[in-house]
């Protein structure tokens, strides 16, 4: 039989919250938190992905609610108001905001409140990484935050390999750059705009790594990776 004693920490009492950056703390504020998703479910608010729930995610801190229809919205608004008081636990009205998508999203809405406090309808909202913003149907935008994000990326990595080689720059490209420009792409659907913007910052990058005077010489690099 194996101890495993002397890889416990002391007892310590946790006064607010739980640590930030701690790694059991997404998964505490999940089990916090389960209450109000269950109550939402068991009164049929929220959407549904087949027979799948959706209404509410939840992601560390961050809590989503989804609904098709702003009365609906408002009682899953007042639920979880109603739910965070009796835990003495605060949502931040002033961090929430309200993202509309379908054909009437431009059209004057209903207000809605959070705790008492009225939240501002905004044209995009950042979650996980990924701008969403309000349109007809469901879309992300990749043209701002992600181009420019890469480009600091790139070009703190080619500053400080100046000297190295081209294969070793491109090996760094891979491991830094690729991830930002193909973050959430396998749970999103880009169009032909974001896709042709992506596959340009590629070019560029090709272009600054091995100087090349051509489009068919970058072509011809990318299709040796």
């Amino acid at each position: 039989m194996v101890r495993y004693d002397n890889y416990l920490s002391s007892r310590f009492h946790v006064c607010a919250g739980v640590r930030q950056g701690g790694v059991l703390s997404p998964v505490l504020f999940s089990v916090f938190y389960e209450l109000p998703v269950i109550k939402l479910m068991k009164a049929g608010l929220g959407a549904h992905l087949g027979l799948v729930y959706v209404g509410c995610l939840l992601y560390a801190d961050d809590i989503m609610l989804i609904s098709h229809a702003v009365e609906v919205m408002q009682r899953m608004l007042d639920i979880c108001s109603e739910e965070s008081a009796c835990w003495d636990f605060v949502l931040n009205s002033r961090k929430s905001v309200v993202l509309r998508i379908g054909s009437r999203f431009e059209r004057a809405c209903a207000p809605l409140n959070l705790c008492g406090a009225p939240l501002a309808y905004v044209d995009k909202v950042k979650y996980l990484g990924v701008i969403i913003v309000a349109c007809r149907y469901f879309k992300c935008s990749f043209e701002q935050h992600v181009k420019s994000k890469f480009y600091c990326v790139l070009n703190t990595l080619l500053n400080r390999a100046r000297d190295a080689s081209e294969l070793f720059s491109v090996q760094l490209f891979e491991f830094f750059c690729v991830p930002v420009i193909s973050y959430a792409l396998e749970a999103v659907s880009p169009n032909k705009s974001s896709i042709y913007m992506l596959d340009n910052l590629i070019n560029r990058a090709v272009f600054r790594i091995f100087t090349c005077s051509s489009m068919s010489d970058i072509w011809f690099i990318r299709s040796m990776q």
